[in-house]
C-alpha cells in the first residue's frame, strides 16, 4: 500500500477529533517494528523528500540511502516497489527497475552487483549488512 494522500487525523484520548495533519506538514515518521527480512532496523523510518507529498520508506542506512513509496512496516514481509528514490552524497535519483537500480550504483562505483544474480530485495539486504561499504574510487 501507498502512504495515504490524504490527511491524517489526530484524535484525543476520548476520541475526540483534534486535528488533521496535512501530508506535507510531515517531515519524518517512526514507526514501531520493520521488515526484518530486509531491515536491521528496530523501527521503520518514512520521510518526505523533495516537493512530492509522499512519505519513503526508508530501505537503507548506508552511503547510498534508498526509499520506496510503500506504506508498510511487518504487514508483507520482503515487498518492495521497483519505483525507488536513491539519496547519494545529497543529491536524489530515481530508479524505475532492478536493472536500472544496478547500473545505477555501478556508476557510483558499487560494481559488486549482477543483474542475474540479484533481486531488488538481495541488493537492499547485502547493503544493509555491509554497512560499512563505501564506493570504489573511480
Amino acid at each position: 500500500m501507498e502512504f495515504p494522500h490524504y490527511n491524517l487525523k489526530l484524535y484525543s484520548q476520548q476520541g475526540k477529533l483534534q486535528k488533521h495533519i496535512k501530508m506535507k506538514e510531515i517531515k519524518k515518521l517512526v514507526m514501531e517494528g520493520s521488515d526484518s527480512s530486509l531491515l536491521l532496523f528496530d523501527s521503520t523510518t518514512f520521510i518526505h523528500i523533495g516537493n512530492k507529498h509522499f512519505l519513503y520508506r526508508r530501505l537503507t542506512n548506508t552511503p547510498v540511502e534508498i526509499y520506496d513509496k510503500l506504506f508498510i512496516v511487518n504487514e508483507n514481509p520482503g515487498r518492495v516497489a521497483n519505483d525507488l528514490v536513491i539519496i547519494l552524497k545529497n543529491e536524489i535519483f530515481e530508479t524505475h527497475s532492478l536493472s536500472a537500480l544496478i547500473d545505477f550504483l555501478s556508476k557510483n562505483g558499487f560494481d559488486y552487483f549482477s543483474k542475474d544474480q540479484n533481486t531488488i530485495q538481495q541488493i537492499i539486504v547485502k547493503l544493509n549488512n555491509g554497512s560499512n561499504i563505501k564506493a570504489s574510487d573511480n
